[in-house]
């Protein structure tokens, strides 16, 4: 599944969902849309299925504003984040190199 690479993305996940996807080159970013609800924490992780692929996952706001973002070396990442208002908001998985991401 190819997911788009800004807003325009309609890939959707909602609480507890598990999507499977693949960061196909070093540089490709897969914009997810969140809808949240504001003041509820939220967990998002991403996983390789290789020891040559560092994820990362930065959260945006429905404009595509920066929030936050976290980077592992060949480990899962967890971002855990308290929607500041009701609305959009966009996951955005990112890595070094290619191979799978999850979750």
């Amino acid at each position: 599944m190819d997911i788009a690479d800004d807003i325009s993305s309609t890939t959707t996940i909602q609480a507890s969902d598990v999507l499977f996807s693949e960061i196909e080159v070093g540089g490709d970013r897969d914009y997810i849309r969140l809808d949240l609800i504001g003041g509820l924490v939220y967990s998002f992780t991403v996983s390789s299925q290789t020891a040559f692929f560092d994820p990362g996952i930065e959260l945006r706001d429905g404009n595509d504003t920066f929030i936050s973002s976290l980077f592992a070396n060949n480990e899962p990442v967890t971002q855990r984040f308290v929607a500041p208002s009701t609305g959009n908001f966009f996951a955005v998985v990112f890595g070094q190199g290619g191979g799978d991401t999850g979750d």
